[in-house]
Formats: structure tokens, C-alpha cells, sequence
């Protein structure tokens, strides 16, 4: 939800914050997205500014991310328990979505951590079987090359 900037709050232009965090403004875009606790204001030309807890948020998530090489479900989880009690006067100031545990929960990020395990584990079984089919196919290759060889012998007497 996008909402209209107020006269009295400082606010921090999407692109000046995306030069200082030296991150491509698409990339804040996205969080966004993935982060519901962001939230951007637009002025009277659409342009997006972001509050001084909200630019908090953004230098917060660029360090978990890039300088302790956090993933996103974990992020989530920090970010939310972090920043809760500002993140819940500012819902309550701006009708910001507010964090519950069922919330995170079924965040669609934690769906995607959940598949991404899913199919490592499915990747792991596919080695295993691959590695006993590649097994398989060698002990038949030597038995094709000795039944082979004893044909040719036979062959010969």
C-alpha cells in the first residue's frame, strides 16, 4: 500500500538510498515485495521516498544480507522480531500490515525455503540412485564385455 507523504517527517528519496547502500533501485523495489513491513511513500510524481525506520529497515536487510550472507526466511524472521514493537506503531499510524507468527509462517518466502529443501533432498535421492544406476550399467557393461570374450574363444576352437 502506497501512501501519501506527509509534511512532517523527513523522508529519503528511492534513489539516493539506493546509492548509498550501493544496491540497484529494483532491488529495494523488491523488497518491497518480499518484506511486507516496507513500505514506500509516493509524492505528487510517483517518486518513491521511504521514512527514517523504513531506511533503518533497508540498511539492516543490506548488511544480513551481503556482509553476514543471511537468506531471506531469515531475514524475515530477524527483521520482524527486531524492529516489532516500532514495526507495530507504525501499523497502527499507517494501517502497515502488522506481523503475527502465523503471518511468517505463511510467508511465501518460507514456502520457498521449504521447497528449495524439498528439492535438495529430491537431489540428493537422484545422486544416489544415479550413482547406483551408474553402478549397474558397469557391472552389465563387464558382463557384455566377458560374455563377448568368451564368445570369441569359443569362436576360435
Amino acid at each position: 500500500m502506497q501512501q501519501e507523504l506527509s509534511s512532517n517527517q523527513s523522508y529519503v528519496l528511492l534513489s539516493d538510498l539506493a546509492n548509498e547502500l550501493k544496491i540497484p533501485a529494483y532491488r529495494l523495489r523488491s523488497w518491497e515485495v518480499l518484506y511486507p513491513f516496507i513500505k514506500s511513500f509516493r509524492d505528487s510524481t510517483g517518486r518513491r521516498f521511504y521514512d527514517k525506520k523504513t531506511v533503518e529497515i533497508f540498511r539492516e536487510i543490506s548488511r544480513l544480507l551481503y556482509q553476514e550472507g543471511r537468506k531471506n526466511t531469515e531475514i524475515f524472521t530477524i527483521i520482524s522480531h527486531r524492529f516489532s514493537s516500532d514495526l507495530a506503531l507504525k501499523a497502527q499510524d499507517s494501517e502497515t500490515v502488522s506481523l503475527k507468527q502465523e503471518d511468517i509462517e505463511s510467508s511465501p518466502l518460507l514456502n520457498l525455503e521449504k521447497t528449495a529443501n524439498s528439492l535438495k533432498e529430491r537431489e540428493a535421492n537422484f545422486s544416489e540412485e544415479n550413482k547406483a544406476l551408474k553402478e549397474g550399467l558397469n557391472n552389465l557393461l563387464n558382463s557384455l564385455k566377458k560374455l563377448g570374450e568368451t564368445i570369441v574363444s569359443q569362436e576360435k576352437v
